[in-house]
């Protein structure tokens, strides 16, 4: 487990253990709590990039010291010395150029990834045991972020119909995540694989069958972007199933 996801279970117990046990006469089929600790999700989201950009900005700062120090060793060392003084620094400049920006944004990558993964399953169960179902998460088959899903959709009836744009791009970085940690970034060797298809049309990705992929800076931030979209829905889907359950027992118990 990462530690963003350790902080994602302390937020949600905070909430458990501040929120006050819902009244069985009260009939919400969710309690504050629940509706909470959803809505936090964005703001965790907000400070996972953050941080990303703060690691980024350390990047580039210690990449233009170095050039710094090149531009004064070059300054006081004979010209015939130049090109061995380069080729130096060029060791050291090269991991802040072409590793370490790319090695940060795969992880938090992968970390905001399994972070959405740990905050679904989570409020699955949680869903399930407000509503009182008998079918929890693991009587599902399957795994992972399609068996949240599943779950959604078979028990509280949650849709996402409203968001293919989201839902497509969560499936495409299920792939890129897989690519990621158990192929090192490398991608599929058919050009018209889901996953070249992902990367080809991704605004900040790049790649080529059979090579690495590459994730700009504006990637973090723009996946984080379509988790926030995500958690929206389901907070929407959320009020959805009061609408038609809660609220209607309540207008229909009005009318008697």
């Amino acid at each position: 487990m990462t530690l963003f996801a350790v902080a994602g279970r302390a937020s949600s117990e905070n909430f458990r253990m501040t929120e006050a046990p819902k009244d069985p006469e009260d009939g919400r089929p969710f309690s504050f709590a629940l509706l909470a600790g959803a809505h936090s999700v964005a703001s965790d989201l907000s400070r996972y990039v953050d941080l990303s950009h703060d690691i980024e900005n350390m990047l580039a700062q210690k990449e233009k010291a170095i050039e710094r120090q090149l531009r004064v060793a070059l300054k006081s060392a004979p010209v015939s010395c130049h090109q061995d003084i380069v080729e130096d620094f060029g060791w050291e400049i090269h991991p802040y150029q072409s590793v370490f920006p790319f090695l940060q944004r795969e992880s938090m990558f992968v970390t905001l990834y399994s972070y959405f993964e740990f905050k679904l399953n989570e409020l699955c169960a949680w869903v399930g045991e407000e509503i009182g179902s008998r079918v929890g998460l693991k009587d599902i088959q399957g795994r992972g972020v399609e068996r949240a899903l599943l779950f959604l959709e078979r028990v509280p009836e949650f849709q996402f119909t409203r968001i293919p744009a989201v839902m497509q791009e969560i499936r495409g970085a299920n792939l890129l995540r897989n690519a990621i940690v158990h192929a090192g970034t490398e991608l599929p060797e058919e050009p018209n694989h889901a996953l070249n298809r992902y990367v080809t049309g991704h605004a900040h990705l790049s790649g080529k069958p059979g090579q690495g992929a590459g994730l700009r800076r504006e990637f973090v931030a723009a996946f984080a972007g379509t988790l926030k979209a995500f958690f929206e829905e389901f907070q929407a889907e959320m009020q959805r199933y009061m609408d038609r359950t809660w609220r209607k027992e309540l207008a229909a118990q009005a009318i008697q």
